[in-house]
């Protein structure tokens, strides 16, 4: 998935434990600020993620900083650059 600066299209092509980023910061355009790892479609049919959080006590899957879904017009979802599989 290519870093076009902006959000990507092809979200189906996902798998769980793809490696996401984000541009979380206020420079914009591809300029990447903070990952996390696609879990997969929960059961309200959302493109679930988990990431860090902004403190340092443990992950987050959106109590904190948005819900951490990729679909919609979320925080993430928006700040979503591109994604990498190892």
């Amino acid at each position: 998935m290519p870093n076009t600066g902006k959000r990507p299209r092809d979200l189906d092509m996902l798998l769980p434990g793809d490696l996401l980023f984000f541009n979380a910061g206020p420079t914009t355009g591809a300029h990447i600020e903070h990952s996390g790892i696609y879990l997969g479609v929960d059961d309200r049919g959302h493109l679930r993620f988990v990431s860090s959080r902004s403190q340092a006590n443990g992950p987050t899957m959106g109590d904190l900083a948005g819900e951490s879904i990729l679909d919609g017009t979320g925080y993430w979802a928006t700040r979503l650059r591109t994604a990498r599989r190892i």
